[in-house]
């Protein structure tokens, strides 16, 4: 019963006696993951994988998140079983017993469910008597002060958020990337899509993704600048460029087409994950803010181009693929949803200086050709 393929109420995919089955895997230990939201953290928390599987290779890791993310989670290697948070899943898990905890996640049922939950050892962010924000290691205490001290997390802080979480559960970190693996059917799926709208294998694509969430409007770009930019890119190379977002910018995309009137200009229909992860992956370049669309492109291999404004850059890593852009102004970051000033700091950033960006991009030696071609 602690063979890591057995199911109980039906046979495993080996189908075999279980005294006598060759095939006989024991679990050593369990692990379960707290991570909620949003998209984009809960993406790079992945990373955290490789450093468990490397401790603990004969483990059987359970994930725990919002059910949006749970799409997500299956294009990752080294997760055994997700839970999509409910009432139910927070039962089922009050009900089993874990060697450790690991719980990345600052939300009120997160923290409460981490303290719940029976284990061994448990790692990250928790909640004390007082119903306050505490940790369960001391190792967690750089990522608790992060929360608290704001010179600290936006001046002083030269660690990435992937570092900080390997900080938080006591593993060596070595530089470990989050990646996904999309599906051969969704990368065909948006060639046909891309095809239809005459973009071919062979083109050198640029996307600019529009959106950057709900919680941060700040972090926008102007629609004129947007125009702007993609007129640039038009006009200085063969590109093909695709406006992608989420639902809430399909329709903002559609209009910004049409006011650019290229036919080297496509704006895609909004995607469930997995074939908006194709998208990104098709993509030679990305163009985009702090946002779940910019992680995609780190975990897909896309070079990546990102602004950053209200919120801080030092934690985000390209991994040798991409490069920042941060804005100048004295406030930033501040992490503020609505910026009191007439002209935000993401506003003020010059379309020509992304386009600088891009052009440096484009030259990079594993660009030149369109991703087909390599």
């Amino acid at each position: 019963m602690d063979c890591k393929y057995y199911i109980g109420e039906k046979p495993c995919v080996f189908g075999n006696d279980c005294p006598s089955c060759l095939s006989y895997y024991p679990i050593q230990k369990r692990i379960l993951i707290i991570k909620l939201a949003a998209l984009g953290d809960v993406l790079r928390t992945t990373a955290i994988l490789k450093g468990l599987r490397k401790r603990y290779p004969a483990s059987e890791i359970v994930w725990i998140t919002r059910p949006n993310a749970q799409p997500l989670l299956k294009l990752v290697a080294g997760v055994d079983k997700v839970y999509s948070l409910s009432e139910e899943s927070i039962l089922t898990l009050s009900t089993e017993r874990f060697d450790f905890v690991y719980n990345f996640d600052k939300e009120e049922v997160a923290l409460s469910l981490a303290v719940q939950v029976s284990a061994g050892r448990k790692f990250g962010f928790s909640k004390n008597l007082f119903g306050r924000l505490d940790i369960f290691n001391s190792s967690s205490q750089y990522a608790q002060r992060l929360g608290v001290d704001d010179q600290l997390k936006f001046h002083n802080n030269t660690k990435s958020y992937v570092e900080i979480i390997y900080e938080m559960a006591e593993l060596p970190y070595y530089g470990e990337k989050y990646d996904l693996t999309v599906p051969h059917k969704n990368l065909f799926t948006i060639q046909r899509l891309l095809e239809k709208h005459n973009v071919f294998e062979n083109d050198f694509v640029v996307g600019i993704n529009t959106g950057a969430g709900d919680k941060f409007q700040t972090k926008l770009y102007s629609p004129h600048a947007m125009v702007e930019l993609c007129k640039i890119i038009l006009e200085k190379t063969s590109a093909k460029v695709l406006l992608i977002g989420g639902e809430k910018e399909e329709r903002y995309n559609q209009q910004l087409a049409r006011q650019i009137a290229s036919q080297r200009v496509v704006a895609p229909p909004s995607l469930a994950i997995p074939d908006f992860c194709a998208l990104v992956q098709r993509c030679n370049i990305l163009v985009s803010a702090d946002s779940f669309a910019m992680h995609v492109g780190v975990a897909v291999g896309t070079y990546v181009v990102a602004f950053f404004g209200p919120t801080v850059a030092s934690e985000v890593s390209f991994f040798g693929k991409g490069e920042k852009i941060i804005a100048t102004a004295p406030c930033a970051p501040c992490y503020l949803q609505k910026c009191k000033w007439p002209v935000s700091c993401i506003q003020a950033i010059p379309p020509q200086r992304i386009w600088q960006a891009v052009e440096k991009g484009m030259g990079e030696p594993t660009l030149r050709k369109s991703k087909s071609q390599r």
